[in-house]
């Protein structure tokens, strides 16, 4: 009876560790980052004891393409996933392994109505497991008026560029729950984040072309400006990425259009996938030289 007893005991522990496969969890809201609908990320840190574990995420109907990056470093891969529909196909949803300790996941959906400035987005974070202490972080656009979150507690850190995060942390959500994320904010430009920080590099390097024509009356300024200038570009890269949002932007992004898909090219400084008409690059802020 007593063995029986300590069986059924462990046996439940088990389940309950089991049930908890995720060591960190941040879900990354990006709207109009660098595409004109929405990029949503999980960066996903598991248990390598619990590996692998199924991992099933509910999707917006308008989500059109899904990606999981694996591996670290020079190892990560990316691969396309199939994306399902519920019975009645009024939802969709990833249904995965995950066999790795880091895994990305990240997909595109576009709830814009391009002829509006308002902007809405409503997400409903649900997944097949329970999920403690993780976070999800907004990222403003930066041309957004009237910016609102429903999120509660919020961490907000702003960099010199004008760009703003919003972090909130979540004590728990049950499978059997869903964690509504919702977004406001009017976008009178109708540009991308991208876009308007191309513009301000653009900005920058006349002003440093400028210093170098006065540099006879200017010298000791030119240099300093020069300076910042060349160290900003170094440090764009990490100014974008506060709270580990680094892993956020992945080695490779897929684009979706629904026509006439942009032409890309390999920045030639830090290997990253860009847009052929990026001036400048928006990871490291490298020149796009053709």
């Amino acid at each position: 009876m007593l063995i029986m007893i300590r069986f059924l005991f462990f046996s439940i522990l088990s389940f309950v560790f089991a049930s908890y496969p995720l060591n960190n969890l941040i879900v990354g809201i990006w709207p109009e980052y660098d595409h004109s609908g929405v990029l949503v990320s999980l960066q996903i840190d598991s248990d390598s004891t619990k590996i692998p574990f199924e991992f099933t995420l509910s999707l917006p109907y308008e989500t059109k393409m899904a990606i999981e990056t694996v591996g670290v470093g020079q190892n990560k891969s990316n691969n396309i996933l199939d994306i399902s529909y519920n019975i009645d196909s009024t939802h969709k949803y990833l249904n995965l392994d995950i066999n790795n300790k880091k895994t990305l996941l990240q997909f595109y959906f576009n709830p814009f109505d391009r002829s509006s400035n308002d902007r809405e987005i409503k997400y409903f974070l649900k997944t097949n497991i329970d999920l403690e202490s993780f976070y999800i972080v907004v990222q403003e656009h930066i041309g957004a008026d009237v910016f609102k979150t429903n999120l509660n507690n919020i961490e907000e850190i702003s960099d010199e560029f004008g760009v703003n995060y919003f972090r909130s942390k979540i004590a728990e959500l049950n499978s059997t729950d869903s964690l509504l994320i919702k977004v406001n904010y009017i976008n009178f430009s109708k540009r991308t984040t991208i876009d308007i920080l191309n513009d301000k590099f653009v900005v920058d390097e006349k002003n440093v072309s400028i210093g170098k024509n006065t540099k006879e009356l200017k010298s000791n300024n030119t240099l300093s400006d020069q300076n910042k200038y060349f160290n900003n570009k170094l440090k764009i890269f990490f100014l974008l990425s506060f709270f580990t949002i680094i892993v956020i932007i992945i080695h490779s992004i897929y684009y979706y259009r629904k026509s006439d898909l942009d032409k890309f090219v390999v920045c030639k400084h830090c290997q990253k996938i860009i847009k052929q008409t990026d001036k400048f690059c928006p990871f490291c802020g490298g020149k796009n030289v053709s």
